[in-house]
């Protein structure tokens, strides 16, 4: 080790770069606007830091303030940054046009969804013209143990990395039939895996059912779960149909999205 360097994650960080950080990441999706006291009260800056910064992010178009409100918001040159990381993106590429064909298919709402951490994001999302609306958007966060999305991710993951998340989920009652017994997950999960999909019976939101199933990447892991979500009357009633088409539909596109992107299933001998 070189002399006057330090061992550790922690000796590659730069406050000032953290500091940015944690001013930008203090907008969400349920908060894009916020006042010079929300951003103070959230960061826990002082206001001389906290103004120094905002200076310069408004000066480089990170952030922009509206003066009438006093309000400040993400400015446009995050938008240009992440239509960059959006259009590099080779799931949403390459998914979209299945979606969209499986969603008129359907008529029903369409989703691909990844995991950060302990929560999915909203990939992509293709909603045809008399779908149920649902209020789900591409870059909103969602929870993993109640939604299908979610037990898709969880369920086809290694088994040590899924133990270790397991370990770290509250499982707050969403609705009546949301699961909050670790244990009946965890046995609910397995059931998932072997069965290849996931249904989300109202757990998340009342009237609403979804049914999901995972895509594959070149690395043979789950990169991404797919499913589709309508009114609970209509979702039953095409998995109650007795050929089966709802979710053999679903498996037959997440496989070509899992092909296309590098996936190789593994032979039966």
């Amino acid at each position: 080790m070189k002399s006057g360097q330090r061992s550790g994650k922690r000796s590659y960080t730069n406050q000032s770069v953290e500091k940015t950080i944690s001013i930008l990441n203090a907008f969400r999706l349920d908060r894009p606007e916020l006042s010079f006291a929300e951003l103070q009260k959230i960061t826990g800056f002082n206001r001389s830091t906290l103004h120094r910064f905002l200076v310069t992010l408004l000066d480089h178009g990170y952030l922009e303030y509206d003066t009438g409100a006093g309000v400040y918001r993400l400015g446009i040159r995050l938008f240009e940054l992440g239509a960059i990381v959006m259009k590099n993106m080779d799931l949403r590429r390459v998914a979209m046009p299945f979606l969209k064909e499986l969603a008129e298919t359907l008529n029903e709402t369409v989703h691909v969804v990844v995991r950060e951490g302990i929560e999915g994001i909203y990939v992509e999302k293709y909603e045809p013209p008399g779908a149920m609306v649902t209020y789900s958007l591409v870059g909103k966060r969602l929870p993993l143990y109640c939604t299908a999305v979610g037990k898709v991710l969880l369920a086809f993951l290694e088994e040590a990395e899924r133990v270790d998340l397991l370990a770290q989920l509250v499982l707050e009652r969403r609705t009546p039939k949301t699961i909050t017994d670790k244990e009946q997950l965890k046995a609910h999960l397995q059931q998932v895996y072997h069965q290849g999909y996931a249904v989300d019976d109202e757990e998340l939101e009342e009237g609403l059912i979804c049914v999901a199933v995972p895509i594959f990447g070149q690395n043979q892991k789950i990169v991404a779960a797919m499913s589709v979500s309508g009114a609970a009357h209509r979702i039953k009633a095409k998995l109650a149909s007795p050929d089966g088409k709802l979710i053999a539909l679903l498996q037959k596109v997440a496989a070509a999205i899992s092909r296309q992107l590098g996936y190789v299933p593994e032979r039966k001998s």
